[in-house]
């Protein structure tokens, strides 16, 4: 009779370095996953914030020159989840520089997910003569 001095298959040793090698690559791929779902959610928002204050941008530049003035927060504009208001200043006879202020939902490096969010635009609107 024979006996066999090799073994077939793999030792426990090598089982486990595949588990745990196995391991790490799930929790960088659930890693990178939750990453890429936070940045599609932020870039949603940054989408719909940028189409509200494009929205208050045009009506702004169908109103009258004359009529462009200041809108106070407590008057804020609301489109869709953002509340919009502005000040205007006046940069010369045919020029207005107005200054959107938006509050609404974002995100914030550092403090995450944050309801109330503000942000700055800056836009000017010309008068034509």
């Amino acid at each position: 009779m024979k006996i066999r001095t090799t073994r077939d298959g793999f030792t426990i040793v090598e089982v486990l370095i595949a588990i745990v090698i196995l391991a790490v690559g799930m929790l960088a791929l659930a890693t990178t996953s939750i990453f890429a779902t936070t940045q599609v959610k932020v870039a949603d928002l940054r989408t719909e914030q940028s189409l509200a204050v494009q929205q208050v941008v045009e009506m702004l530049r169908a109103m009258p020159f004359a009529n462009v003035v200041n809108r106070a927060e407590g008057s804020a504009e609301q489109v869709g989840s953002y509340d919009i208001w502005w000040t205007v200043a006046t940069q010369g006879r045919f020029l207005k520089q107005v200054t959107l202020f938006t509050q609404g939902p974002g995100y914030e490096g550092g403090t995450g997910w944050v309801p109330e969010a503000r942000d700055t635009f800056v836009v000017e609107i010309a008068e034509n003569p």
